[in-house]
């Protein structure tokens, strides 16, 4: 539950400009929960709507750092399997942000 609130604060922080703008390349959706969703071509398949519909975190944010630190903190794996395990319900776009948690973790 707090993440999803600490998700909805992070979203709301969105401009209408960069809304406007990831919405033309990521066709972003507001879930019923209040939480900016990606529609990708998974929304026809019978997953999960967590699964289809991935919310939407902003690369270069700090709770993208804090969601990257928590996969690798969980699992103390590699840069691969961190971002495997950070973006199973989440997207977080650009996957070279591992590189910022690779740099600011000591045990990566």
């Amino acid at each position: 539950m707090s993440k999803v609130v600490l998700i909805k604060l992070h979203q709301q922080s969105f401009t209408e400009d960069y809304k406007k703008s990831m919405d033309k390349t990521l066709k972003l959706f507001k879930h019923s929960e209040g939480l900016w969703r990606i529609r990708g071509r998974l929304g026809l398949s019978t997953l999960e709507d967590s699964t289809k519909f991935p919310i939407y975190i902003s690369p270069k944010s700090e709770i993208a750092d804090l969601i990257l630190r928590e996969a690798h903190g969980r699992f103390h794996s590699g840069v691969a399997h961190t971002m495997a395990t950070a973006i199973q319900c989440l997207t977080i776009l650009v996957s070279r942000n591992a590189r910022l948690a690779r740099t600011k973790s000591p045990t990566m």
